[in-house]
């Protein structure tokens, strides 16, 4: 799919067609539109949801994208490839668009397009879509807490911890809004305790300031209690 354009797009649609439903098939679909996102996100996100209409007016579908036994998981993951693409190149846009037309009557109240938007962005500027998630993306759910970024922000941030635990520490300790750095520094305690609890215990003892710190060690304390609660007790009764 390298060679696709927005000129030639159709091609591509056009192969995936004539080849029989497989595995495979999905996974090329996938690419196929995750490109059409980096290229045209609101053009291929008109096509994915012509499909949906098309089959819920009776039509035949294609080739299980829009109808058959597949066709709502095919819309959604469709959509979510999409938007994925979308966002590594345009995130503002492509939030905005999920902000708008994301479902969240199911799965929590969870939107499903902001969540590969906002994965999207991660894969070009993880900090930038953190930021994003934790002031801008308020959660529609009733599950209770406060519901700033639906819970999005959280596996942005173990994503960051996972990929780069020094530059996430460092993102954290640098927010100017106490609020927003202490959340984030507990994230990131919890996740990389879960890894690797020394290296979270080291970090948040190296912390100077004390608020912060606090969180940092409670955050280290509930990570590393998950893994070894007795290991943890421990830690937290010494220092």
């Amino acid at each position: 799919f390298s060679k696709l354009t927005k000129d030639n797009i159709m091609e591509g649609v056009a192969l995936l067609d004539s080849m029989p439903d497989s595995q495979l098939k999905r996974q090329m679909e996938s690419l196929l539109f995750n490109t059409w996102g980096k290229l045209d996100g609101a053009a291929a996100m008109q096509y994915v949801n012509s499909l949906e209409e098309t089959n819920d007016g009776g039509g035949r579908g294609r080739g299980g994208r829009g109808g058959g036994r597949d066709g709502g998981s095919s819309l959604l993951r469709n959509s979510t490839a999409v938007m994925s693409g979308w966002a590594e190149v345009d995130p503002q846009t492509a939030v905005a668009y999920a902000a708008e037309n994301g479902d969240t009557s199911e799965r929590g109240g969870r939107n499903p397009l902001m969540l590969s938007a906002m994965q999207g962005w991660a894969n070009t500027n993880i900090e930038g879509a953190i930021n994003y998630a934790m002031t801008e993306i308020e959660s529609s759910s009733d599950q209770g807490g406060r519901g700033r970024g639906g819970g999005i922000e959280n596996f942005l941030i173990s994503r960051y911890v996972n990929e780069d635990p020094q530059a996430a520490g460092q993102w954290a300790l640098s927010q100017s809004d106490p609020e927003t750095r202490n959340d984030a520094i507990g994230t990131i305690a919890r996740s990389m305790a879960g890894n690797n609890p020394q290296d979270a215990a080291l970090w948040a003892q190296a912390i100077t300031d004390p608020e912060a710190q606090a969180e940092a060690l409670r955050g280290t304390a509930s990570g590393w209690a998950r893994q070894d609660p007795q290991a943890a007790l421990q830690w937290a009764m010494d220092i």
